[in-house]
């Protein structure tokens, strides 16, 4: 997990939200390090799934960490390593009900962290911190509430607690984030 501060761009009618996904020289905030080393050689492999557009991502994690087509709510088109060690990324809200969600938090300016789901070994240095091993495999990027958090599923707010949240938004973009939500709430399956 890794806190940042995403921009977001529309061209050609498509919104994208680009910005730091990590970094390779700092643990994150639980305390893991990923190195350029290991980090490299996953964006390699995932290169031809963001080429053809199926490198999918979700709102939060998912508890299984298997990505679901049903809650799927972006795809990430690019990853790289800067100079400095930052990883940067670049993704794209999809017209799905949890990407419409995604594109109106983005939209509203809210703050949206990023963070990675992969599976692999770490060992744990002197001073606290787990560095991930070579046999590390990235599965893609979710975003996240708090990217310190352990939410599983995204969930849809009840009416009290969504007119609380809107109160926090801007009135020009209130009723894009009420709507998102509400056809997110009717298309999920209970």
């Amino acid at each position: 997990v890794f806190p940042v501060r995403l921009s977001l761009e529309e061209s050609s009618g498509r919104v994208i939200i680009k910005g730091p996904f990590g970094h390779c020289a700092k643990p994150t905030s639980n305390g893991r390090l990923y190195s350029e080393s290991v980090m490299k050689p996953n964006f390699k492999r995932l290169t031809e799934a963001m080429g053809s557009r199926r490198l999918f991502g979700e709102l939060d994690h998912p508890a299984d960490g298997k990505t679901s087509l049903k809650r799927v709510s972006h795809i990430v088109t690019e990853l790289s390593v800067a100079k400095d060690g930052e990883v940067l990324g670049v993704l794209e809200p999809l017209p799905t009900p949890m990407g419409k969600i995604l594109e109106a938090l983005a939209k509203a300016g809210c703050e949206l962290g990023v963070s990675s789901r992969g599976r692999g070994s770490v060992v744990s240095r002197d001073d606290g911190i787990d560095e991930v091993q070579d046999d590390y495999t990235l599965k893609t990027y979710d975003v996240v509430d708090n990217p310190a958090s352990k939410n599983a599923f995204p969930s849809v707010m009840e009416s009290d607690e969504l007119d609380s949240f809107l109160e926090g938004i801007d009135e020009e973009h209130r009723a894009d984030v009420r709507t998102a939500f509400e056809e997110a709430a009717a298309s999920i399956d209970t």
